[in-house]
């Protein structure tokens, strides 16, 4: 959507789970409060609207180091809308988890030198590099493409 864009700026997928289905989107660009993250299911939502402020703080010239750099935004939440029939939707505000860039790159930079366990599992981050993977190759084709991930670590 951006010109000269070399990178998705919206996706929606939709997984399969059995006789389940989960729906996800996120998209740079919305109209009104910006919903940066959309979970859909059967009985309900859940959303994340806002963005976060240490991407506009590193875009400013903050690091992660300093004391006034943001771990989460006031104006960032998250919602979670409940459906126990289509005319009962019940709505409930969550406060957004707050995070850290430097926590987690200290974590990743103790892993990498074999300091401390990763972040994030290895069979975990290459199962998601497979699913962003198969996402865009389904994009691409305009098919629908089957989970066959078989760990090679």
């Amino acid at each position: 959507m951006r010109e000269g864009g070399k990178t998705a700026d919206t996706f929606e997928m939709e997984l399969g789970y059995g006789d389940k289905r989960l729906r996800l989107g996120h998209s740079s660009f919305e109209a009104g409060d910006m919903r940066r993250f959309n979970a859909r299911f059967t009985k309900g939502s859940w959303q994340c609207i806002g963005l976060d402020p240490q991407e506009d703080a590193l875009r400013a010239g903050q690091m992660p180091w300093e004391s006034e750099f943001p771990s989460k935004a006031a104006e960032q939440s998250n919602q979670r809308f409940v459906a126990q029939a289509s005319n009962q939707i019940e709505k409930v505000e969550e406060d957004p988890t707050q995070g850290s860039y430097a926590v987690f790159y200290g974590q990743l930079r103790d892993a990498i030198l074999y300091k401390k366990e990763a972040p994030v599992p290895m069979k975990d981050a290459c199962k998601l590099v497979y699913g962003l993977c198969l996402a865009e190759e389904s994009a691409k084709s305009g098919q629908r493409l089957s989970w066959n991930y078989l760990a090679k670590i």
